[in-house]
């Protein structure tokens, strides 16, 4: 929220001094988060077969995002093929023993649809921070879910659901043609 004086020039404000009503009713306020605000961020990482020839790309971006978090930070990270599994339930970013990595098998068929399922609730539910995000890391290959893409991204638009950033993991002549979709690894 801005607030300017009658010069217009900004002003401190103290958010506890407002209210905001609507039909009579007072409206809780929402303020944004300033851009180095701690973080609640979820890794959802594709371990599938299909992904095995681009294990240390994905890994090195994950390490890389996790070390360029504002201070006070939290990061989680899931690991799925045919089974969803928490390598990293919620940890101060600064506290991250990224050793997890190294126990993650890239193996199996795909349940891209039922780990996103899953994560988003269990991040809904334990996530501190306002700024949410969950980046997913995956070829986009779904061939094992019981879930649909409706229901996986039906949670989407909860309240304290988080913005979702898909990494697009490619093979290598398929990098070739779709430059233009989403972050390519």
């Amino acid at each position: 929220m801005l607030v300017l004086d009658k010069s217009g020039a900004p002003q401190k404000i103290d958010e506890q001094a407002f209210q905001l009503f609507e039909d009579r009713t007072e409206r809780p306020l929402r303020f944004p988060a300033a851009a180095d605000s701690p973080v609640s961020l979820a890794l959802l990482i594709d371990a599938s077969g299909s992904t095995y020839k681009r294990k240390s790309e994905i890994l090195s971006a994950v390490s890389a995002i996790i070390r360029a978090l504002p201070a006070d930070s939290e990061v989680m990270a899931v690991d799925f093929s045919d089974l969803a599994f928490i390598d990293l339930p919620f940890t101060p970013a600064s506290k991250v023993d990224l050793s997890f990595m190294g126990r993650v098998t890239f193996a199996g068929p795909t349940t891209l649809y039922d780990a996103l399922a899953a994560t988003e609730d269990y991040f809904v539910a334990n996530a501190k921070y306002p700024r949410r995000s969950l980046v997913v890391f995956s070829d986009g290959e779904n061939n094992a879910s019981q879930n649909s893409i409706r229901a996986a991204f039906r949670g989407m638009a909860w309240p304290g659901a988080p913005v979702v950033y898909p990494c697009l993991i490619a093979k290598a002549n398929y990098l070739e043609r779709e430059r233009g979709l989403g972050l390519l690894i």
